[in-house]
């Protein structure tokens, strides 16, 4: 077996950090920042550290060296949410993804070589992802997990060479090996095992065992959660629209890669802003109308409906996904460029033709809200005022019908009858017989017969089913028209042919 350790040395901070704008985070570096714990340093920044500020310090004391330094409280919970998220993350590549507390993870990648070419290529592709989400990585391959954490932890390339205090050593341990001037793993490794358990125990035989490899040491993976969730807490209030974008897009490439590794689309975002009381928080649904990864696609529709909402002063930002279809991708032909009115000459150029129609979608419905666009479906129904109803645009309840429609628009050989008008009136009105020329017909169009077999009597049409005779009529104002006569004998006009 072969694992990949990714420790963050900087996690507890970073937590902070992660609603930032790439220009406040640079500015930053320049400016010392501490984690505490109990009122005293636990982490530092470059900055701090070359102020003078130790590990173990007060918050008084650093404030007396440091006065303009930043500080913040340990969040274990914090660490652990967003430890999880990026093991989530990096499940696109290996199943075998293991959360080591507090702030590291294990891959095991035997199985993966084969796929991303070369260790070196993997290493490289981690320590990148995990950048883009705003983290630094320090990542070491080894045979045995433990070696793998000792070695990332520490940065030492030889496992001989890791200080003990990278090792899962009981503290009480630590200190005795120091006072036998036993600091690294080199001279553990070199006492006889035997004697070292006597002395100190079965728990740091059990340790090096599994550290070298001679006794099994199994990992939990973890289960990919189902939905998409992640949750950034702001340091200031927000109240300006441009500035929540940075966060917003945080977040969005948090998603993008979650939904990558996860082989998903998204077809429905749902954003949440909210204030410091978390009680009058703005919920702003984001749909479109085809599944997309991309979080630049997200991040132009959500700013067109975050335009169109009021936000209060914002303390944090929150996504989750909804409506996650799986991802299947269809490559670009190479001449993809088509005439805007011209049918796609290939299945790449049809997918091109049907991105370009989903993104001005999107964009409409954006501006205009979620009915600006809809599609026509075909319905199950008999009568002419009810075969037809309003869907979202794109369904992928329609493939079947819009496959089957485009077939016989692209095919002239089977031209569509043009008995049936593109514009109804709803109700149908009525019209006196001497207005109208018959040109075609009739055709009839009856349903609920059945009942009428029964003997049942019913005293109106919609209760009793259809019973119309149809014509292509002629007006006398010159118009070509669909009109029918119902069991009445009375004439209606239903509709306009173009």
């Amino acid at each position: 077996m072969l694992w990949l350790a990714v420790h963050f040395p900087a996690l507890g901070l970073e937590v902070f950090q992660t609603g930032r704008s790439e220009q406040e985070r640079e500015a930053q570096v320049s400016q010392s920042a501490v984690l505490l714990d109990n009122n005293r340093v636990v982490m530092r920044n470059c900055a701090a550290r070359n102020a003078g500020i130790d590990i173990g310090t007060t918050l008084a004391t650093a404030h007396s060296i440091a006065p303009s330094i930043r500080h913040f409280n340990r969040d274990p919970g914090r660490e652990r949410q967003r430890l999880k998220l990026l093991a989530e993350t990096l499940y696109r590549f290996t199943s075998q993804v293991s959360i080591q507390a507090p702030d590291s993870l294990l891959l095991e990648i035997s199985g993966s070589l084969n796929l991303f070419g070369c260790l070196h290529t993997l290493q490289q592709q981690t320590e990148a992802l995990c950048a883009s989400l705003a983290h630094q990585t320090r990542v070491h391959v080894a045979t045995t997990p433990l070696a793998a954490l000792a070695q990332a932890r520490s940065g030492r390339q030889q496992l001989k060479e890791v200080p003990l205090a990278y090792c899962e050593i009981d503290p009480a341990l630590l200190e005795r090996f120091a006072n036998m001037g036993i600091y690294t793993l080199g001279p553990l490794l070199d006492l006889p095992q035997a004697d070292l358990g006597q002395r100190f125990g079965a728990a740091i035989i059990n340790y090096l065992e599994r550290l070298t490899g001679e006794a099994p040491d199994p990992r939990e993976a973890i289960i990919p959660p189902e939905r998409f969730s992640s949750t950034l807490h702001l340091l200031d209030p927000v109240t300006d629209k441009d500035a929540l974008l940075f966060p917003m897009k945080r977040l969005l490439v948090e998603l993008h890669h979650w939904l990558v590794s996860h082989q998903l689309g998204a077809e429905q975002l749902s954003w949440r802003f909210a204030p410091f009381d978390n009680a009058s928080a703005v919920v702003m649904p984001v749909r479109s109308a085809r599944a997309r990864q991309s979080q630049q696609a997200f991040l132009d529709i959500s700013r067109l409906r975050l335009e169109q909402i009021d936000v209060p002063e914002v303390m944090s930002v929150s996504l989750s996904s909804s409506r996650l279809v799986a991802w299947n991708n269809v490559s670009s032909g190479l001449f993809d460029q088509q005439p805007q009115f011209a049918a796609p000459a290939s299945s790449a150029g049809a997918h091109s033709a049907n991105n370009a129609l989903a993104d001005l979608i999107d964009h409409l419905n954006a501006r205009l809200g979620s009915e600006a666009c809809r599609s026509i479906q075909v319905a199950d129904q008999h009568a002419p005022e009810l075969a037809w109803q309003s869907v979202e645009p794109l369904s992928r309840s329609r493939s079947a019908v819009s496959s089957s429609v485009s077939t016989a628009v692209a095919n002239p050989a089977t031209p569509l009858p043009a008995t049936r008008p593109t514009w109804l009136f709803e109700p149908p009105r009525k019209v006196n017989q001497q207005d109208l020329t018959l040109l075609w017909g009739p055709e009839r169009i009856q349903t609920a017969w059945w009942g009428n077999m029964r003997g049942n009597k019913r005293d109106n049409e919609r209760e009793q089913g259809l019973l119309r005779d149809y014509y292509v009529v002629r007006h006398r104002n010159g118009a070509r028209c669909w009109a029918f006569t119902d069991m009445s004998q009375h004439w209606y006009l239903h509709g306009y042919f173009s």
